[in-house]
């Protein structure tokens, strides 16, 4: 999870747009208290005190030199992906599902009781997303699912979710990738323990599909993290000679010092080598993965914000940079930064439809854990641009209405508020993804031991 209520307590939502951005929505019950954090409730304000501190938010981002590159507020995670005319589709956390401009009125579609993280793959004008939703607790308990929804119209519609796992630990962070082979690889994390905290053991778990995603089948779990070691955020991507790399973020207290590290399969997730650590530069600093971008000539960035021009700030003082490898994600080196504002979380490096590096980040304002003014951000710059200069462009991206970024123009659906008795769909049940049975899957790596945990192991080649 990024944070705290990023991958955490929001209800489900899904914001797509193709050749526009729809925006997230406003603030719901739980944002901002992540159940695994040791901060209490957000703290009761009147009317006028919430007023006037989004209007506060309102004019740091008025001030902000990128304020043209915001898409809006959203609730936490998003991802961007690209149809086939270069359309923009962002998927982000919320509780709404809005059709393009200039066909049906947006409809809402409710994917589980309280929470999900989102995961969304594009394959021409197919979309595939996934989902971790959070199970109900208590007398009515549930367990946590991960779901799959389906779309052959670019996001127009999608069919009923169906069931890829349950289990009663939480399922987040999943992440979507279709190898060059045709098969598509599905990854999650799995927690055993209180999710975003050091109270945990932290499991990344992998299913496979070689039927265009009509059946899963679960492979050799990529990689088990001892207890007392965050494992976040895995992110991965196909190098040229066919390996899979697969990123995430290694860290002891959520928002503190963490390392990025990298583990790779040449047998297409079969098997996965031992970590390697590839972003410690700076003793004490917070690194946050914000995934790989490979380019035609063979040249791979990995992208992350972190703080570490001023360690200990963790989100609030952290700038966006990337590293460059030359030879497969082997080594890594040439680190520069590429957005210089502070206060982001990297989410999403790509490439965009006229050539230029996309980012897509999220930006805070104000004190994470009591409120915050969640707000997403597209930058675009030339590969080769110098160190913090980018641009903020409205190129596919914004359509009448949404020029300026201003939150009236976007769209707020609280659980249980109706939107519009033409468009209202009842929450779907999951049918179960034919996949193989629920078996233990041998390990086949895992972080160092600390001493006396009795858990992880070595594993792995």
């Amino acid at each position: 999870m990024r944070a705290p209520g990023l991958r955490g307590t929001i209800a489900a939502a899904v914001v797509v747009a193709t050749g526009w951005i729809t925006g997230g929505c406003g603030a719901q019950q739980g944002e901002g208290v992540d159940p695994g954090s040791t901060a209490g409730p957000p703290p009761v304000r009147t009317a006028a005190e919430r007023r006037a501190l989004v209007e506060s938010y309102r004019e740091q981002i008025r001030r902000s030199p990128d304020r043209a590159c915001r898409l809006g507020r959203v609730l936490g995670d998003a991802e961007i992906g690209f149809g086939p005319q270069g359309e923009s589709l962002i998927a982000s956390a919320g509780l709404q599902w809005l059709r393009p401009q200039g066909s049906a009125p947006p409809i809402r579609r409710k994917l589980g009781p309280t929470s999900w993280w989102p995961a969304l793959g594009v394959d021409g004008r197919r979309v595939l997303l996934a989902a971790g939703v959070v199970g109900k607790r208590g007398s009515r308990a549930e367990p946590h699912k991960l779901v799959l929804l389906e779309s052959n119209n670019l996001g127009e519609t999608f069919d009923r979710p169906r069931l890829i796992e349950r289990s009663k630990r939480w399922l987040i962070d999943p992440e979507l990738l279709k190898l060059r082979n045709g098969m598509w690889l599905l990854f999650f994390t799995e927690v055993n323990g209180e999710a975003n905290s050091n109270r945990a053991t932290y499991t990344v778990r992998l299913f496979a599909s070689v039927d265009d995603g009509k059946s899963w089948k679960q492979r050799a779990r990529p990689l088990r993290g001892p207890k007392g070691v965050n494992i976040e955020d895995a992110q991965a991507v196909e190098v040229e000679d066919g390996t899979v790399l697969l990123v995430y973020e290694h860290e002891t207290k959520d928002r503190g010092a963490s390392t990025l590290r990298q583990i790779r399969s040449t047998d297409r997730g079969k098997t996965w080598s031992k970590p390697t650590t590839v972003w410690d530069d700076v003793p004490g600093a917070d690194v946050e993965p914000g995934g790989y971008l490979r380019f035609d000539d063979g040249e791979l960035w990995l992208v992350a914000s972190t703080d570490e021009d001023a360690v200990g700030g963790s989100y609030g003082r952290a700038v966006v940079k990337r590293k460059v490898s030359r030879d497969g994600g082997k080594t890594w080196g040439d680190k520069k930064t590429l957005i210089d504002l502070q206060d982001q979380i990297a989410l999403q490096a790509f490439e965009t439809p006229s050539g230029k590096v996309g980012l897509l980040t999220l930006r805070f304002y104000g004190d994470f854990e009591a409120e915050s003014f969640r707000t997403l951000y597209r930058y675009h710059l030339d590969r080769d641009a110098p160190p913090g200069v980018f641009e903020c462009t409205v190129e596919e991206v914004f359509a009448s209405g949404f020029e300026d970024g201003g939150l009236e123009a976007w769209s707020v659906v609280k659980p249980g508020t109706p939107k519009g008795p033409a468009n209202q769909e009842p929450a779907p049940k999951g049918d179960p993804a034919p996949k193989a049975p629920e078996t233990e899957a041998p390990e086949t790596n895992g972080e160092a031991d600390p001493a006396g945990s009795g858990e992880g192991g070595e594993g792995g080649r």
